[in-house]
């Protein structure tokens, strides 16, 4: 911690203040869909993943497949996106 104050003194001390404007989003929005389908995705990949402990079973199936089904999902949605999460 004493190292981080150190080094944010001296940083402040050393680096010129510079005005830069702040940046505006190109778009008007936020990427509601794509976030969604990802955060589904990346959920039931992890307990598939997860749960079993090593064996596949039913339920082990039945968690890929939505999280298949939301990456090809997020790709589509991603692809027509006016800015995308993952160029």
């Amino acid at each position: 911690m004493p190292l981080g104050v150190l080094a944010f003194l001296l940083v402040g001390r050393a680096l010129p203040a510079e005005d830069i404007p702040p940046a505006t989003p190109a778009h008007g929005g936020f990427g509601f869909a794509g976030t969604v389908l990802l955060s589904i995705r990346f959920g039931t990949y992890a307990l598939a993943m997860t749960i079993g402990r090593g064996h596949f079973g039913p339920l082990k199936f039945a968690l890929l497949l939505p999280a298949f089904g939301a990456c090809g999902f997020f790709l589509l949605v991603e692809a027509k996106a006016a800015d995308p999460l993952i160029r």
